[in-house]
């Protein structure tokens, strides 16, 4: 086997882990909370994501909800996440489009923030993925790297096969949650779901 064989069936080896790993954690957990570090730790599983922001849509008060921030490899949690700046340019973005976005030139959010304090040197890389499935997209996932060039195509494909599964995952456990609601199933008309 060629070194480039070997690479690319490694790559595809740590996709399906990855999506396993979300699909596995996500339906195992009790919280929603729970779910959001699984899915960090998907990812920082398959790439380098030393810093991390998953962020929820809320359509009611039309902001997004920091509900899983990495910072340095810790999640931060209270009052920290409080101060992470909801409506950051990178994120609105890619949530109104859908496109995720790779750069090595990340947006500086953090500036001025507990987050910059907290961070040991700065970010030279992201990767902003949209969670979206079908034609509905529930938040936006940010990953973060120190190194420069960190992310390619392949870390993209991997990073928006795991947001798939993820905003799948959400948005059910989010519906199962509030109450015994009737929604539009995208295959086959109507379902309804009872908490």
């Amino acid at each position: 086997m060629t070194t480039e064989l070997v690479a690319e069936l490694q790559r595809r080896a740590a996709r399906f882990a990855a999506v396993a790993t979300v699909q596995q954690a996500i339906s195992a957990t009790i919280s929603l909370s729970e779910a959001y570090r699984e899915i960090y730790k998907a990812v920082a599983s398959v790439v380098d994501a030393p810093c991390f922001a998953l962020m929820i849509a809320d359509p009611v008060c039309e902001k997004f909800n920091a509900h899983c921030i990495v910072v340095d490899s810790q999640e931060r949690e209270g009052e920290s996440v409080l101060d992470f700046p909801n409506g950051t340019e990178t994120i609105a973005k890619v949530f109104q489009t859908g496109v995720p976005i790779v750069s090595s030139k990340p947006e500086r959010w953090w500036k001025g923030t507990i987050f910059q304090v907290a961070s040991k040197r700065e970010v030279q890389s992201e990767i902003t993925a949209p969670l979206t499935y079908h034609d509905r997209t529930v938040g936006v996932m940010q990953v973060l790297s120190y190194k420069t060039n960190a992310y390619d195509a392949h870390d993209l494909d991997l990073i928006m096969l795991i947001a798939r599964q993820a905003a799948w995952r959400i948005l059910i456990r989010s519906i199962v949650s509030t109450s015994t609601v009737a929604i539009p199933y995208w295959m086959s008309g109507w379902v309804t779901i009872v908490a």
